[in-house]
């Protein structure tokens, strides 16, 4: 351990003095110090509480600053939708696969308001089964509810609350479906 802490600050003395001009206090620990990448990559890397490992930090100056930014940022997307057990892990398959961040597509107030009026209707005529609104998945931006199926082997199946609400009008009560 103690070897790795001199090879460290031995590397990170080297780095130093080959950047004269520029100092930039990253506070990330256990971390390599970043060769070839601009302020903002440094920057986004710390808010996104990403430790550098020796493999990433080579892919990183493999690639453009522009490149990483956009796998960080699709890196932190994807975060907030998956538990990740090695985030470094997954930053650098972000970067080698170029992955790019979706467009935001949130909905509007009154549409998020008429999704909040339906959902509570289908759950109290007992259309679809009663999840909390954050736990309801997206796919391309729409939320996915959880329609009753007995047909189905798990008893409902995901479908877009816009086609649920279809459905359930086209239907009308629950009763005749089940």
């Amino acid at each position: 351990m103690d070897l790795l802490r001199k090879q460290n600050r031995e590397l990170l003395a080297s780095w130093q003095a080959s950047q004269k001009e520029k100092v930039i206090n990253l506070s990330v620990q256990n971390s390599l110090p970043i060769q070839n990448t601009s302020t903002q990559v440094e920057v986004a890397l710390e808010q996104a509480s990403i430790k550098l490992s020796p493999k990433l930090n080579k892919e990183i100056r493999q690639h453009s600053p522009e490149a990483v930014l956009k796998a960080i940022d699709a890196f932190k997307q994807y975060r907030t939708e998956h538990t990740i057990q090695k985030p470094d892990a997954c930053l650098l398959r972000a970067i080698q696969e170029q992955w790019e961040p979706n467009i935001a597509q949130e909905p509007t107030t009154s549409e998020d308001r008429e999704f909040d009026e339906w959902y509570a209707e289908a759950i109290r005529q007992g259309f679809v089964l009663d999840f909390p609104k954050n736990y309801l998945g997206k796919v391309m931006g729409a939320i996915e509810v959880k329609v009753k199926d007995s047909n189905a082997s798990s008893g409902y199946i995901n479908m877009r609350w816009r086609e649920a609400k279809a459905k359930m009008e086209k239907y009308g009560e629950v009763s005749s479906l089940s």
